[in-house]
């Protein structure tokens, strides 16, 4: 899952040069918003069994009507076991309008508006195991994550906290306040969180990880229980 990238043309220079280091992403899939500039994109390895894209998440914020800027993917896989990932990115904490500091409100309602389609896909496709991953620009005990973790009395799944070789959970670096935060990760549904060995997802820690983002790259590995 890439989190920020350009156009396709992009998207295709990522893949040759992951290809021209031994690494082939054979499938791959682009979802643009209505950001005009910023979008999201999904690499695979594995041939999925569906692809859908949504550009209608809407909600109300003060007098206008919007949609969630960068969209929502949802791609469904079958390997060893069937399951579905619904990659987000909310909004950023860069304060839009004064009326909205860290645009805190217009990030829980993009939230809300995906989380309300994660449930209605859940619903509609009876789907068991799902992944809901991406950078969420909040950190796990916020108000925009909780509406992942539950809604009402439905359970949706549980966030899978992450950790570098250090013990360290941090992906964000702000340089400029010299902030260190967790804004990315997955929420897991409850089958699969069994099904992750260490019980952890781990982030990687190079040194130069500052050089192509000021995120760090998160992963966790799923291993069939026998």
């Amino acid at each position: 899952m890439i989190q920020e990238i350009g156009g396709k043309d992009f998207l295709n220079e990522l893949k040759n040069d992951l290809n021209d280091l031994g690494l082939d992403y054979a499938y791959s899939f682009l979802m643009k918003g209505s950001d005009p500039i910023r979008h999201t994109a999904i690499m695979s390895q594995l041939k999925p069994l569906y692809v859908k894209k949504y550009r209608d998440l809407s909600y109300r914020y003060f007098e206008r009507n919007d949609t969630v800027k960068r969209g929502m993917h949802e791609i469904g896989f079958m390997h060893e076991i069937r399951f579905t990932l619904f990659s987000v990115h909310l909004k950023s904490r860069y304060t839009s309008d004064k009326r909205d500091p860290l645009s805190a409100q217009w990030r829980l309602l993009e939230a809300e508006s995906c989380r309300n389609r994660i449930i209605e896909r859940l619903d509609h496709a009876d789907i068991q195991h799902y992944i809901i991953a991406g950078d969420f620009n909040d950190n796990p005990n916020s108000a925009p994550m909780r509406r992942f973790y539950k809604k009402g009395k439905r359970l949706i799944g549980k966030h899978l906290i992450g950790m570098d070789r250090r013990g360290e959970s941090w992906t964000h670096f702000y340089n400029k306040e010299k902030v260190y935060s967790m804004v990315d990760g997955f929420v897991l549904s409850l089958s699969l969180i069994p099904l992750v060995p260490s019980g952890f997802a781990s982030i990687m820690d190079g040194a130069d990880f500052y050089q192509g983002s000021d995120h760090r790259l998160v992963y966790f590995d799923l291993s069939r229980s026998k």
